[in-house]
């Protein structure tokens, strides 16, 4: 309702932090960080998210070593466990995935879909937004966040990063 407060993105970083959505906290960190880079608050909370980021990093990457050791065929992985009925596990290898990997668009694009089939679409929009904050210009996860609001019935929002597609088609670009 305030895109220019400050103080409704730290706090909107804050609650997404407490329910475990550290990309979608992250965000929000950042954009009130964007509004007022001195703001000391969202300089704290943004730090402190940093720290939890290395920490679970940690946690996941162990968690899934003891799984399957990661390697090239990584996104089969999660896939497998997906189709096996282990929710938990392919969202961990992925976030693993997502972690170790931050600037392959496949890994936040599954790691979208996962959330979406398994009734929290909420989360993987939080997702790719994160991921589109330092990569705005990748394509895929463009088309994939389009798709996703529109299945979630957001085509106000979904119909420019769509038709941004489509005129990047047209054009050559």
């Amino acid at each position: 309702l305030a895109p220019e407060d400050r103080f409704a993105w730290n706090n909107l970083g804050i609650a997404q932090r407490a329910r475990g959505n550290l990309p979608g906290a992250t965000v929000s960190f950042r954009r009130a960080l964007a509004l007022d880079p001195a703001y000391e608050s969202a300089l704290v909370n943004v730090r402190q998210l940093e720290q939890d980021i290395a920490e679970l990093g940690v946690q996941l990457r162990d968690k899934a070593k003891q799984a399957h050791p990661l390697g090239d065929d990584d996104l089969a992985r999660v896939r497998e466990a997906d189709r096996d009925g282990n929710v938990d596990r392919a969202i961990a290898l992925c976030e693993a995935l997502l972690l170790s990997r931050p600037d392959e668009a496949a890994i936040p694009i599954e790691l979208s879909r996962l959330y979406r089939v398994h009734g929290d679409p909420q989360s993987g929009i939080d997702v790719l937004n994160a991921f589109r904050a330092t990569h705005p210009d990748d394509q895929d996860t463009l088309v994939a966040l389009g798709k996703m609001l529109a299945s979630e019935h957001d085509l106000k929002a979904a119909e420019p990063l769509l038709s941004s597609k489509v005129d990047s088609w047209q054009t050559g670009v």
